[in-house]
């Protein structure tokens, strides 16, 4: 299999031990019947909340503890370009394999979930939760007129949203206008 950075990802077994740096892939793992498989999360992994007191929390996405991730010894561990620092993902190389997806939109989205579930051995699981988001996607309809929006997603400093990440393809597709869209 071929990661969203175009690396060649390879697995001898289905992997029992995950590790995920991601708090939406987090969330999809469970859904996919995996939450007994995770062996840690971010901080930011909150959900579903059965995961809050029951998994080994290794630092936040631009933070991880790689020396608490190596004791964990995971078989796989999920990383997203955007999330996560490049020498952290490279210095996990060195400790498992690791699948990192790059997000920008929902194709790409729905392309990680296959991936996902393809390394996982959850397609069938991940069938249904792929089939519902396409069947939604289906049934957008967006706005008349575009209303000019500017989403913020962090505070201290604020932080929004450019052109290159998957919520500005979202409110695209939902007919709004990123005021921020002609930024990286």
């Amino acid at each position: 299999m071929i990661d969203q950075l175009s690396r060649e990802i390879k697995l001898d077994k289905t992997p029992t031990r995950i590790l995920s740096t991601v708090p939406s892939l987090t969330e999809y793992l469970v859904d996919l019947g995996l939450e007994e498989n995770l062996v840690g999360v971010t901080k930011f992994c909150v959900r579903p909340k059965s995961i809050l007191k029951s998994k080994q929390k290794v630092g936040g996405t631009k933070n991880l503890n790689i020396e608490l991730i190596k004791e964990l010894n995971p078989e796989l561990v999920i990383c997203s370009k955007e999330e996560n620092l490049p020498d952290q993902i490279k210095e996990l190389m060195s400790v498992s394999t690791v699948y990192v997806s790059n997000i920008v939109d929902l194709d790409t989205a729905v392309s990680a979930l296959k991936d996902i579930a393809q390394l996982t051995d959850s397609t069938e699981r991940a069938t249904d939760i792929i089939s519902s988001i396409e069947l939604k996607r289906s049934q957008l309809k967006p706005r008349n007129k575009k209303l000019k929006v500017c989403y913020l997603i962090w505070k201290d400093p604020y932080m929004t949203i450019g052109k290159d990440t998957f919520i500005h393809d979202m409110l695209e597709q939902f007919g709004f206008e990123n005021v921020f869209g002609n930024r990286d």
